[in-house]
């Protein structure tokens, strides 16, 4: 993941809550505290002060290890959206 750390150091961002997309494939998520929902279709992750959910087709989880987590499937629809504010 070091490519994907350089890319956010250069943009500026913090990559403790960094996730990566592979449409069709799989979702790489850091930080993740908390698994609000998990079927087939839907996955909702609470990572950091965000809450990250992912649609598709065939959803499961690939791995889980210290807050990193890969979620498998044909995703779709992946939205982002602010837990609280501070």
């Amino acid at each position: 993941m070091k490519l994907v750390e350089q890319i956010l150091n250069e943009l500026g961002a913090e990559d403790r809550d960094a996730f990566t997309v592979c449409p069709g494939k799989a979702a790489y998520f850091c930080n993740v505290k908390a698994v609000e929902e998990l079927s087939e279709e839907r996955v909702v992750l609470l990572c950091g002060r965000r809450v990250i959910t992912a649609e598709g087709a065939g959803l499961s989880v690939g791995e889980y290890f210290c807050g990193d987590m890969i979620i498998k499937g044909d995703i779709k629809r992946l939205t982002v959206e602010q837990a609280y504010k501070n």
